[in-house]
């Protein structure tokens, strides 16, 4: 998180006097020097040794102090204004325009990984397979997967100008568009799809929980295409896991083949998942990248 450095403050008279009779040399810190004389100053007087901003806060003067050392209390306050707005701004924090920012803390670039050996890449072509519903009717249990979109910048600002394409197995761990092993799928187009993102980065897709590959753990492949673009190289190709506790349950249903988790990459893990078996799964995924200026 970024932060400012704080304003030099002008000593009291107080503090002038600590300094008249505190040797150069000493070690002993201002606020032991006070506390030796017992000089009692507000606890805000205290805090501007220390207070530090966040670049995240809002602009904004705290009431003064009606003390004799209302300057350096002033500044003590709005740094505490300032350090209070920035911890509440980190669970929701606010743009000029009113719309939820990410908090930079969480704005970790995003790895990128191979596509894999059934990207189907083709269908890119094909506008009749940009759409945000991608089960063309199979089962499964459901999930809606929400992608949000931010500039690696430093600001991890909404980037609002790309599409997102997304693919991952049946829940009898198939992919479509080609030859599983003994189930032939060419031809099909389950569980694929590409969509632009909105205004504010965002595109959720309809699909299901996916079922396991072999025994990697149970992941769903994207990529992202700047300016919505589908026809250029992918901008970012990436994956994300499932949680081995989520995908235990899921599997042990009775739609699913067999309970098997798989090897977990908490490196890649999905940002945020909520929901159970019964009422089917939301899942939401931050993708964090460079955008080229």
């Amino acid at each position: 998180m970024k932060t400012r450095d704080n304003k030099p403050e002008t000593g009291s008279d107080a503090e002038n006097a600590v300094n008249f009779i505190v040797d150069e040399t000493a070690l002993l810190s201002r606020r032991s020097a006070l506390a030796k004389l017992g000089i009692i100053t507000s606890s805000a007087a205290l805090s501007a040794c220390v207070a530090t901003d966040s670049a995240n806060s809002p602009n904004g003067s705290s009431s003064s102090s009606t003390s004799s050392s209302s300057s350096s209390s002033s500044s003590s306050s709005s740094s505490s204004s300032s350090s209070s707005s920035s911890s509440s701004s980190s669970s929701s924090s606010s743009s000029s325009s009113g719309e939820p920012e990410t908090p930079i803390e969480v704005c970790q670039l995003t790895r990128s990984t191979t596509a894999g050996p059934f990207p189907l890449s083709m269908i890119l072509s094909n506008s009749a397979y940009e759409r945000t519903d991608v089960t063309e009717g199979l089962p499964g249990v459901p999930m809606s997967l929400k992608f949000k979109l931010v500039d690696n910048d430093g600001s991890c600002a909404s980037f609002p100008y790309a599409s997102v394409y997304i693919w991952h197995v049946d829940k009898e761990g198939i992919y479509s568009g080609y030859n599983n092993g003994g189930t032939d799928a060419r031809g099909k187009t389950f569980f694929r799809g590409f969509a632009a993102v909105d205004e504010r980065g965002e595109v959720t897709f309809n699909t299901i929980f996916p079922g396991k590959y072999g025994n990697l753990a149970t992941h769903i492949h994207y990529q992202i295409f700047l300016y919505n673009d589908t026809s250029e190289m992918a901008h970012l190709t990436s994956q994300f896991t499932l949680p081995a506790s989520e995908v235990r349950k899921v599997q042990a249903t009775n739609m699913y083949p067999g309970a098997n988790a798989g090897s977990n990459n908490s490196q890649r893990q999905i940002t945020e998942l909520k929901g159970n078996v019964t009422d089917g799964y939301e899942a939401f995924q931050l993708v964090s990248m460079r955008v080229p200026s």
